[in-house]
Order: structure tokens, then sequence, then C-alpha cells
């Protein structure tokens, strides 16, 4: 090391020196005792180590602030002043509120320098607008999987599709619960959704609230805007999506027989992942953490959590028929009985026969009992076999005991099901129609 042209040596021993230059903090600053062609006395003088310490302070207090700062001693000292998040770094800062904040803020959108030359899309970082470009705007997709024929545009995408698709690798762990994720920022996602009330973007048309910004676009776009504006229209029907994934998906509900994801359990198969998931959960394991306040009702989701209680413990039916008085916990129910009962629709054609029907679950079941031999569903005594778990415990009660579990509270009939106790009381005790 050169100090003033001499060359001088290093020693072992070090020498703490008050740093006195730093606002009159208390911290001290380490000083390596250093010996060159000066004898130790003139070493050891106050001026050479004063020269010592202007020219060495910035670089020791450099290596200590990088110490300081390291990923893995930590503090996160640049703090958002919108949300918690926090950085080591301030370039990661600046990202961070150009990303998440100004966008939200169109007299700020000068700040995204970077502009797509075929759409409106505008980025903060180049790289994005490279990628954009040629996922959105070529055909070109340079990075292959090598277990199936997905191609994308950058490596990351490509090891994520491995992690989802193939290996089934998750290396993120919730620290709340059992809940694993193949990225870091989808267990992000997952702990604000699961274990925090956080929703900060706020729908303007309705109470919706969002974890993310791209997640209230969606929704505003699937329920505020008029379906003219829809821009996605299947070619096989009138229906018109917000999203192209929606259509996709409607395409391979309605009128395809494709369903890539396999249950690993069972026969099953679905369109998508998340389907496949919520049915592993509801059919092959008791992962049921929503609990029924009011019973002993669990389920998979909040959704149907929620569906559950509107249904059964309160009085509260919100969609209504614009045709009678039916009333229904879920749009779903109430568009299934307006076909049953007004419109006659029947969207379900069955491939081999002229048979039609309103629900997709009930065209599966036609199929498997009419055109396969494809029944399951063994009686524990006789030879019956069916398509369904229902029919079979029908058959059971039916044939095999005697006993009617279903009472009619103003006469003496019983049945064996909820549902022909339901006909039933319609029919001989109210002028009201199952659907």
């Amino acid at each position: 090391m050169y100090y003033g042209g001499l060359i001088h040596v290093k020693e072992e021993e070090e020498l703490v020196v008050p740093d006195e230059d730093t606002d009159n903090c208390s911290s001290f600053i380490k000083e390596e005792k250093i010996y060159g062609n000066e004898s130790p006395s003139a070493v050891d003088s106050p001026n050479h180590i004063e020269e010592i310490n202007r020219s060495g302070i910035k670089a020791k207090m450099k290596i200590d602030l990088k110490k300081l700062i390291s990923p893995h001693s930590a503090q996160k000292i640049y703090q958002c002043f919108h949300c918690d998040y926090s950085s080591l770094r301030f370039c990661n800062l600046k990202k961070h509120i150009m990303c998440l904040h100004i966008s939200e803020k169109p007299h700020h959108r000068s700040q995204k320098p970077h502009q797509c030359p075929y759409c409106a899309y505008i980025t903060v970082r180049k790289f994005h607008l490279k990628t954009h470009i040629l996922a959105r705007h070529t055909v070109e997709k340079p990075h292959w999987c090598p277990h199936c024929e997905y191609k994308t545009v950058t490596t990351r995408d490509l090891k994520n599709h491995i992690m989802y698709r193939h290996s089934h690798e998750k290396p993120h762990q919730c620290p709340h619960c059992d809940h694993k994720t193949v990225t870091n920022s989808n267990l992000k996602l997952h702990i604000l959704a699961r274990h925090t009330d956080i929703r900060p973007h706020q729908c303007p048309h309705c109470g919706y609230k969002a974890i993310t910004n791209n997640e209230l676009k969606k929704h505003i776009k699937v329920h505020h805007i008029n379906i003219a504006e829809k821009p996605y229209q299947c070619h096989h029907c009138a229906y018109k999506a917000a999203q192209n994934s929606h259509l996709k998906i409607h395409i391979m509900h309605r009128h395809t027989d494709e369903r890539p994801a396999q249950c690993p359990h069972c026969d099953y198969k679905a369109v998508t992942n998340g389907t496949l998931s919520l049915h592993i959960k509801r059919r092959h394991t008791y992962d049921k953490h929503n609990q029924c306040p009011h019973c002993d009702y669990k389920n998979v989701t909040s959704r149907d959590l929620k569906k559950h209680i509107v249904a059964r413990h309160t009085t509260e039916k919100p969609y209504h028929c614009p045709y009678c008085e039916y009333k229904a916990v879920v749009v779903n129910h109430l568009k299934t009985h307006m076909m049953y009962r007004h419109t006659g629709e029947k969207p379900y054609q069955c491939p081999h026969c002229d048979y039609k029907c309103v629900e997709n679950i009930t065209l599966k079941y036609h199929i498997k009992r009419s055109h396969t031999d494809e029944k399951h569903k063994q009686c524990p005594h006789c030879d019956y076999k069916t398509v369904t778990n229902t029919e079979l415990k029908r058959h059971v009660l039916y044939c095999h005991t005697v006993e009617k579990p279903k009472q009619c509270p103003p006469c003496e009939y019983k049945t064996v099901t909820n549902w022909e106790l339901k006909k039933h009381i319609m029919a001989r005790h109210t002028d009201e129609r199952p659907h």
C-alpha cells in the first residue's frame, strides 16, 4: 500500500483510533498499524496518524458500510414511504417506487422512459421492454422446455415452468403454514392473501380490494366494462372475455375435451392447475382449514365457506330471477335456474347422440352412463354399478336398507334424499317449483 510515495507493510496488530471527523459520533474506525521506511516513532507520531486518517478514512467507511448492509447481516435501511417495502440499496427502492407506485399515477407516466413501438406499453426498465416485445410482438421464443413443447422468452420463465409442470419442486416455504410455492413473489402474495388483511388496491367502482394492481385491473375488466368492450371473442359461441387467458379456459371447458392438468391420485383431469389443486384438497387430503363458525362444516376455500354460510345460516339470497320469485345464493345457481325454467337453453351437446343438457357435469354423467362402460362405483351388496357416489348411496338406501332418513315436517312422508323431500314439499305443500 502506498502513502506519500512510501511503501508500507501491514502488521497483524491494529490500532483503534477515535473517529473525530464524523459529526461527533462515538463510533470508532479501526486503523492498521503500519511500518515502512520510517521509524516506529515517526509512524506513531500524531501527524502521521492524522495523514493516514485523511487518506484512508473514506475507504474504511465504505468497507464498514458494506459490511453493515451486507445481505447476511442486514438492516434494510431504505424504506418505501408508500408501503412496507424496504431495501438494502437505494437504486432498488427507486425501481420499486417506479414499478409499483408511480404506475398508479397518470401524471407520472413520463417517468417510465421505455415505450413499446408497437403498442401503449411503457416500462421503467429496458430489459422489461425487450421481454415484452419478444413475448407480445414476435414469435421468437428461444428457450425450449426439454420435457414438453413449451417455449418462452426468458430462462427464468422456463425454470418456473419446469418446476410447476415437471419437477413439482417448490423451494419457498410459508413461515405461517404448510404452503409452498415455486417463486418468492408467489410466496409473498400468499402471505398477503392468507395471513394478513392488507389489500392496498381499491376498486373505484365497488368495495373490492386487491393485493396487486394487476388483480385490480383484471377485476375491473371482468366486472365493470361493457360486454361489447371485451376484446376476446369465442369462435364457437357468443362468449366474450376481457382476457385472452379467460377465453382459452372457456374454450377448453365448453368446446374441447382438453384437460392438461392430471390428478396424480385418480383419473380426474382439469383445465387449470388451480382447479386441480382444489380437487386434490377436496378429494385426496384432509386439508380443510376453513371452519364454519355455526356448524361442523369445513371447506378448502374461504369462498366456498362464505357460500355455505349464506346458504345454510342466513336468509340472504342476493341473486333474484327477473322472471319469477326465485332467489339464489350464487349467480351460477341463478343462471342454471333460468336455463331450466325460463329460457330452455341447453348449451351442452352430446357428441354421440342428440342429447343436450344445461350443465357440463350432467353431460359427463350421460356419456359415462350411455356411451361407455365406465362405471367405477360398485355396490357392495349386489352387481349394481354406477357413475357417481351419490347414485350408489341412493341405490344402497333404496335397495339394501329400509332406512328413509328424510321426514316431511307437515306429513308422514319419508324418503331417502334431500332432493326428493324438497320435490315432495314443493309438489304437495307449496306452489313452488324446484327450479
